[in-house]
């Protein structure tokens, strides 16, 4: 995520070139795509269990 973060603040900054920034950007939406695969495995492993010991998938909201 820091990585990620990194990389837009270097773009917004608007110091690189258009093939860094081209390049900076492949690289974004990559790591974007890792977050969101680690993001619904995390989801898919957090269960609340209710007063009758039903378990119910926990939905975790993503920041977009």
């Amino acid at each position: 995520m820091t990585e990620l973060t990194r990389l837009v603040d270097a773009m917004e900054a608007g110091s690189m070139t258009l093939a860094e920034s081209l390049a900076a950007y492949e690289r974004g939406k990559r790591l974007e795509r890792f977050c969101q695969e680690q993001l619904q495995q995390v989801e898919e492993q957090l269960k609340l269990v209710d007063a009758q010991g039903n378990e119910q998938a926990l939905k975790l909201e993503s920041r977009r």
